[in-house]
């Protein structure tokens, strides 16, 4: 156990600056859903309602507004939105976690392996790419990373009142993904006191001031909110179908998945996993690899498995390797080790400088066929839209009138509702036989897209 040094903590911010900040801006590369959370920000931004979230005018259910809101903020300082913008809270998230596993690490391993620790995770393709992209994820392993240090502190004597800014942590990080975080900030003080010997035990004090600090910071948000709608939309979000549906038999079957992604997502320091292993073997097994080790277990037996979702596992992991390549006390080990933590922190840059330009010379496929859509609309009319395209219109655009479907039923509903003049957007395999006696010729033919204008005579009332 040593006490963290503000030199360090310093050092692997400057370290997270360089590797991730640059080209967040690109948009050669556009991840699954990060026009979405981009356009939620917009929306919210726009509005000014920081309390519920929008997606195309109405309430989205799926996140709480903690990651839009940071990301409305930034865009009303910049005075509009952009890509970058709504990026920058997962990568200044991720530079702060990295700040927060060296405090971890110093506590739990040693201050040299904690050092390495916290710079070999900022060079993780599974950590940078989470940090780069514009999705709650980085946010929600950063707030577990606070809880996880507040009660750390807590444990070693360290920190008063430690156990209620662990809750209110664990509060921040189930806004963004719900009851997961509360069984991964429950686990680790017992995981850390448990294969530490420095540390005490939790009391039940300790659990009383997590559940003031908890109870206080998700005041902050649920007290406003059930006032203004009675707590309807809280219900909707306790009630959306992934807090509410297990699926058993897809949990067993796709059990070891994240094991594989934690693995992936651990290179190039994943080289060094068999050392960790080889240490836990030999001298017992160390609260850095017993947490990353349950919240394996944990992601194992939920109903969705994907990659980002083993990025809480990233830290510890990292440390569990750090603090063995330390032990070891072998300059070639220590060597190896940060040559390979040196690559990974140059690998993105160099990857957005030099590589993805000749691999994708454009941008986005998606964006351009977005753009060139946008080109064809009437820029005052509203816009119906198959999928996510919408999302994509709505932000690029700058547009509030768009609104997506999914089905027959809701292309005629949102017809009728937006009345003559309207612009239907549609896949040329949608076969709207039914409503093309709503709808004027094809407009034009874009890519995989047609574009409907609605017959002027439908009247919208």
């Amino acid at each position: 156990m040593e006490k963290p040094r503000i030199g360090d903590a310093l050092l692997v911010a400057l370290l997270g600056v360089a590797a991730l900040l640059p080209f967040l801006d690109q948009t050669r590369e556009v991840s699954s859903h990060e026009i979405r959370h981009a356009e939620i920000g917009r929306e919210m931004a726009a509005s000014g309602d920081f309390l519920i979230p929008t997606l195309l005018g109405r309430p989205y259910q799926d996140k709480l507004p903690l990651m839009s809101g940071a990301v409305a903020m930034l865009y009303r300082a910049a005075g509009e939105p952009s890509i970058m913008l709504a990026r920058l809270p997962s990568a200044i998230a991720a530079i702060a976690g990295a700040v927060l596993l060296y405090g971890i690490g110093c506590t739990l391993s040693g201050r040299q392996a904690a050092r390495f620790a916290a710079t070999g995770l900022l060079g993780l393709q599974g950590y940078q790419d989470v940090a780069r992209t514009a999705r709650p994820d980085m946010l929600f392993v950063t707030a577990t990373l606070l809880a996880c240090w507040a009660s750390t502190r807590a444990l070693a004597g360290n920190g008063k009142g430690g156990f209620a800014l662990a809750g209110a942590a664990c509060a921040a990080a189930s806004a963004l993904k719900g009851p997961l975080a509360c069984v991964f900030c429950g686990l680790f003080p017992y995981a850390a006191w448990f294969y530490g010997g420095a540390l005490r035990s939790p009391r039940g004090s300790d659990w009383a001031a997590f559940v003031v600090g908890f109870a206080g910071a998700a005041a902050i948000w649920v007290l406003p909110v059930v006032h203004r709608d009675g707590g309807a939309y809280l219900w909707s979000f306790l009630m959306q179908p992934d807090l509410t549906t297990w699926h058993l038999v897809d949990s067993i079957r796709r059990f070891h998945w994240p094991w594989l992604y934690g693995a992936i997502g651990l290179l190039p320091l994943a080289l060094l996993l068999p050392l960790a292993v080889k240490d836990a073997l030999g001298q017992g097994l160390r609260p850095p690899l017993a947490i990353a080790l349950a919240m394996l277990m944990v992601l194992s037996v939920i109903p969705k498995k994907r990659m980002h979702y083993s990025a809480p596992v990233l830290p510890f992991l990292t440390l569990a390797i750090a603090a063995a390549v330390e032990r070891r006390a072998n300059p070639r080990w220590r060597h190896a080790a940060q040559a390979l933590a040196a690559i990974g922190l140059v690998s993105a840059p160099l990857y957005f400088a030099l590589v993805l330009p000749r691999v994708r010379p454009g941008e986005d496929v998606e964006n351009v066929a977005a753009r060139r859509i946008l080109d064809r609309l009437d820029p005052v009319s509203p816009v119906v839209c198959f999928g996510e395209m919408a999302e994509r219109l709505a932000f690029l655009g700058r547009r509030t009138e768009v609104s997506e479907i999914t089905d027959d039923e809701a292309l005629s509903r949102e017809i009728e509702r937006r009345g003559g003049g309207a612009s239907v957007v549609l896949p040329k395999t949608y076969p709207p036989l039914t409503y093309l006696r709503l709808m004027s010729e094809v407009e034009t033919s874009i890519g995989p897209w047609r574009i409907y204008r609605v017959d002027p005579r439908v009247d919208s009332s």
